[in-house]
């Protein structure tokens, strides 16, 4: 079985002189990235690899959700992931080596949204629901797929396991 967990970045400050890539995370948004990381860690639930947009704002989540789960995870910088479409996750999905079992991508809307979407063919109809309706920052969805190769991680072939907001029960107040 393979695990895709599509995290959108956690809450960042407007855009400043340095424009929208170079955008820091909150207070709030660094301690909502950590409580991820901690939820991941004690769910069980820490990647193997983590594919990571290049913006600042998506590397301080991964920086802050590896804290949180008090481990060191390999990452990869991906730079298609600024932005990305939906098409282009999907593209990185193929690509990823069939050891990964259990893989992380950190980017942006709308593609993770469209993307953990479109991939979600079954699941919790409330949870599903919640999904359709918004995927804020930071979200996390955790789409399952009987398979053994992520070339066969296709549109409408997940489970969606989990989906997690700041206002979860899950990440209130810590993990």
């Amino acid at each position: 079985m393979l695990r895709l967990l599509l995290l959108r970045h956690a809450e960042a400050a407007p855009a400043a002189g340095g424009g929208d890539i170079n955008r820091r995370l909150t207070a709030g948004g660094r301690a909502a990235a950590s409580r991820i990381g901690a939820y991941l860690h004690k769910a069980q639930l820490v990647p193997e690899l983590a594919l990571v947009s290049p913006a600042r704002r998506t590397l301080e989540t991964f920086e802050e959700l590896q804290f949180g789960a008090a481990c060191e995870i390999p990452r990869i910088v991906a730079p298609s992931l600024y932005n990305a479409s939906m098409g282009t996750v999907f593209a990185l999905l193929q690509e990823t080596p069939a050891n990964i079992e259990r893989l992380l991508l950190i980017g942006h809307n709308p593609g993770l949204a469209e993307a953990a979407v479109l991939l979600s063919r079954e699941g919790e109809r409330a949870v599903l629901a919640r999904l359709r309706a918004q995927f804020p920052a930071p979200s996390l969805a955790i789409i399952d797929f009987d398979a053994v190769d992520w070339r066969q991680a296709s549109q409408d072939a997940g489970r969606l396991d989990i989906f997690l907001t700041l206002t979860s029960n899950e990440l209130q107040g810590g993990a």
